[in-house]
């Protein structure tokens, strides 16, 4: 057997290179290679921009939410069960951001996917 490292010859049970010290252990495979899916343009549909829109769409709701809230927080009578309301708003709305973009997320490791076959 010989050294994965400096190619010495070891005995078949040596776990370390008398010579080098290399972890012999660990077998190393080859590195894969994948086909790289082809760039396309905006037209081509290849990079999904929607992702990009629900972030940027996720933050102008974020700040209408918490205006709305901060309206209503100051204008109730009860302005702890207002602030409970935003504070539920606030995290059903990332929620529903996040769902949308794991949608997203799910058809780009499809795509990998597909590439590796």
């Amino acid at each position: 057997m010989k050294c994965a490292n400096c190619q010495t010859n070891i005995p078949p049970d040596a776990e370390f290179c008398p010579s080098c010290g290399y972890d012999n252990r660990v077998k190393l495979s080859p590195p894969r290679v994948y086909n790289q899916p082809q760039k396309g343009g905006f037209f081509s549909f290849e990079k999904m921009i929607t992702p990009s829109i629900i972030i940027f769409i996720f933050i102008i709701g974020l700040i209408i939410v918490s205006l709305f809230g901060l309206m209503k927080i100051s204008s109730s009578d009860s302005p702890v069960f207002s602030l409970l309301i935003t504070a539920f708003s606030l995290i059903m709305w990332r929620v529903y951001c996040e769902l949308m973009i794991v949608l997203f997320k799910i058809h780009e490791n499809l795509v990998q996917i597909k590439n590796q076959l």
